[in-house]
């Protein structure tokens, strides 16, 4: 497995295990090039893309990955996303602030925000 710590993203240093393989300026061809943003890391959605399998990603978890990318930057903001076991969005998201609040909002399948439905108040989406 090349995701050492499971954190759903690529990272240079794990694909250190590349250089191992006779050609291994193919491995670090694909990482600089399938790391669309320039980051350092290759999410589940940068690979799928550049292997050329649009359906391989499962939106959920990049969903999941980039926010708690964001929520590195936030003190007292955690996203609580919640997938199912396919990889996609179940119908209601929420962050918790302060760690006792929640606010949520619905989403569809590949967890595009449903406008209008962000809340406090308990949701049922």
């Amino acid at each position: 497995m090349l995701d050492k710590n499971v954190d759903r993203h690529l990272m240079e240093s794990e694909l250190n295990i590349l250089l191992k393989i006779p050609d291994h300026e193919c491995g670090e061809t694909f990482f600089s090039s399938c790391d669309e943003d320039h980051d350092g890391y290759v999410r589940e959605d940068e690979w799928s893309r550049c292997l050329g399998c649009e359906d391989c990603y499962r939106p959920c978890f990049v969903f999941k990955s980039k926010r708690e990318e964001r929520d590195r930057t936030r003190r007292f903001i955690q996203s609580v996303i919640s997938c199912t076991r396919e990889g996609y969005c179940n119908k209601r998201q929420c962050e918790r602030q302060f760690n006792r609040h929640e606010n949520c909002w619905c989403v569809d399948e590949d967890c595009n925000e449903i406008p209008g439905t962000k809340s406090y108040a308990r949701r049922t989406c």
